[in-house]
């Protein structure tokens, strides 16, 4: 499924994953970043865009230490268009500590079907 949420920009919707059930959702792991070992991670940025003409909910999943941590759900209006959901994390959720490299080329991260 990642080559269909990995393109940057993104491609208005022409390839995307997709989901009928409550609380179904997918990780994704990520390719090693290069980052140099001396640079500070000021953050992790998550976005993601969904669409359901009936409207819906869904969260950002982030996968860290082996614990999986949601957002909150946001409504998806019942529109064709795609709704952008965005989470900014400062800080680890596992630890509340600054993000470390290895923490960084670690992580997983998706969205869930909430409603």
């Amino acid at each position: 499924n990642h080559l269909l949420v990995d393109e940057r920009p993104k491609d208005d919707m022409t390839s995307y994953v997709q989901g009928e059930f409550i609380d179904q959702y997918d990780l994704y792991e990520f390719a090693a970043q290069a980052v140099p070992e001396d640079n500070i991670i000021s953050r992790v940025w998550l976005e993601s865009n969904a669409k359901n003409a009936d409207g819906g909910n869904i969260k950002h999943v982030v996968k860290t230490h082996d614990t999986e941590y949601e957002d909150d759900e946001d409504t998806l209006l019942g529109t064709a268009f795609g709704h952008t959901k965005s989470k900014e994390y400062l800080v680890n959720p596992n630890t509340g500590e600054q993000w470390t490299l290895d923490e960084l080329d670690a992580i997983q991260a998706g969205i869930k079907i909430t409603g």
